[in-house]
């Protein structure tokens, strides 16, 4: 079978439309226990909860493949909160091939 330069044209787009659609990046806000306000800011070992990882410190998350975005501190009750921003990349296929 012989392709027209049309056809491969078409088709190259839409394989390129087709691995775009399918890279997506993931981020989530993690929190870790409340804290008073004059606490030490955290260290390796200060546990986070995430919702998909559940609960991790940072090396544990970053081993799971995630980026560390932002830390911020946020009021809660009585204290402070910390506040992560997670991101893992997005993978150009999602059935198994990366």
């Amino acid at each position: 079978m012989t392709w027209s330069p049309v056809g491969r044209s078409v088709v190259a787009a839409m394989l390129s439309l087709v691995t775009t659609a399918a890279y997506a990046d993931q981020a989530e806000i993690c929190y870790d226990a409340e804290q008073p306000f004059n606490s030490p800011p955290p260290d390796n070992n200060r546990v986070f909860n995430c919702p998909t990882l559940g609960a991790r410190t940072v090396p544990q998350i970053a081993q799971a493949g995630w980026r560390i975005v932002k830390l911020n501190l946020v009021t809660a009750g009585n204290g402070a909160r910390n506040q992560l921003l997670i991101r893992q990349d997005g993978r150009i296929f999602h059935n198994g091939f990366e």
